[in-house]
């Protein structure tokens, strides 16, 4: 049997805790987030990031998911421990963009 290929997802800012997710599922919000989040924005509110995600999801997207709002929030904090998104200084409620210039891969 065929190990399904995975991401180790920060969960915490201190990294202590991490889950792993399937690639397929990673990549999937991955690519939804940066299209929801562009890079001409001043950010958008964390708490808007999933509705906000949704509309970058098929319906069958949605559904192959399951409880996709914790993905986007597992994704999310994952791409800010790497660099991919950044808090927005001095926002309240909190806000995420994207980096001035993307960290290289």
């Amino acid at each position: 049997m065929k190990e399904t290929d995975t991401v180790r997802c920060v969960m915490d800012s201190d990294r202590e805790r991490e889950i792993s997710i399937e690639r397929w599922a990673y990549d999937l919000v991955r690519m939804a987030v940066l299209q929801a989040v562009p890079a001409n924005e001043q950010g958008v509110p964390i708490d808007d990031l999933p509705d906000r995600v949704s509309e970058y999801l098929s319906p069958d997207d949605l559904v192959r998911l399951g409880a996709w709002r914790w993905y986007v929030t597992a994704v999310r904090l994952t791409m800010l421990d790497s660099g991919e998104l950044v808090l927005v200084p001095g926002s309240s409620p909190e806000r995420v963009r994207r980096p001035e210039q993307a960290p290289a891969d």
